[in-house]
């Protein structure tokens, strides 16, 4: 919500990437957010958007008329980028849904239940709720305690790869 950096980076590498059609993005205003996030999304949305036009980008603009961000002002900067913004999940979901309705079926033949006789387990890294819900549903999984190298940081981890090759 602070620093769009990674943010915009892993959009441009989204949008290069020709299977995606859609990317959908929250924008959360407030006290505590970013002071102005359309100034740094828009322009990169519309940048992508010249070079795709037919990527769909969508964003999710969570605050209010009395937020310092200016409500309105961020609105429409993302809406001259190109972007459909929603201001609820549900509306999101909605207009997500409806884009999909009369998708062409995939190429890919169905996988037969019956290869799901057997008992399910799984190995789950990261959000440890999944780990949770399989297990209440009797499934055997482990889980594996995972977080990015520095946090996430990308310039920490250059630093700290750089100094595991130095051993």
């Amino acid at each position: 919500m602070m620093d769009n950096d990674l943010r915009i980076r892993r959009l441009k590498q989204e949008a290069a990437d020709p299977e995606v059609g859609m990317i959908v993005l929250d924008v959360v205003l407030g006290e505590g957010a970013h002071p102005d996030p359309a100034s740094e999304l828009a322009p990169v949305i519309a940048e992508i958007k010249k070079v795709k036009p037919s990527l769909e980008v969508i964003a999710i603009v969570i605050g209010t008329d009395d937020d310092p961000q200016n409500l309105n002002q961020q609105v429409n900067r993302l809406v001259e980028s190109g972007v459909a913004v929603f201001r609820s999940v549900t509306d999101t979901v909605n207009h997500i849904a409806a884009r999909f309705v009369n998708h062409p079926s995939s190429d890919y033949p169905p996988v037969s239940l019956d290869s799901f006789t057997q008992p399910f387990a799984a190995i789950n890294v990261g959000v440890e709720s999944f780990h949770a819900s399989l297990i209440s549903q009797g499934a055997k999984s482990v889980q594996v305690e995972w977080k990015p190298p520095a946090g996430g940081n990308e310039k920490m981890a250059a630093i700290l790869a750089k100094m595991k090759a130095k051993k």
